[in-house]
C-alpha cells in the first residue's frame, strides 16, 4: 500500500506542475485499495473506521466518474453544468 500511496503522491505532483490537461494512470484503482483496507479494518472489529473508509472510497470513485463524465461532455462541446 505504501508504494501505491507514493505513486498517487507522485502523480498529483506531476499534475500540479502540468501546463496542459492530461491523463495520468496510477496503475491501480484507489477506491479498490480503500475498500480492501476497510475490509481489513472490519475483520479487526473496527466497524466505525471501516464504514468511514468505505464512504471515502465511494466518494473518491464518484468524483473520478464525475470528472470523466464532465471531460467527455466538454470534448463533445456540451455544457456539463447540471450533468455531473
Amino acid at each position: 500500500m505504501h508504494t501505491k500511496a507514493k505513486r498517487l503522491e507522485q502523480v498529483k505532483a506531476e499534475q500540479a506542475r502540468a501546463t496542459q490537461a492530461g491523463n495520468s494512470s496510477l496503475g491501480f484503482a484507489p477506491w479498490v485499495e480503500l475498500d480492501g483496507y476497510a475490509d481489513s479494518l472490519s475483520k479487526l472489529h473496527r466497524e466505525v473506521d471501516a464504514r468511514e473508509i468505505h464512504r471515502l472510497s465511494a466518494a473518491y470513485k464518484y468524483t473520478q466518474e464525475a470528472y470523466i463524465r464532465r471531460t467527455l461532455l466538454l470534448h463533445a462541446g456540451t455544457d456539463p453544468r447540471g450533468e455531473c
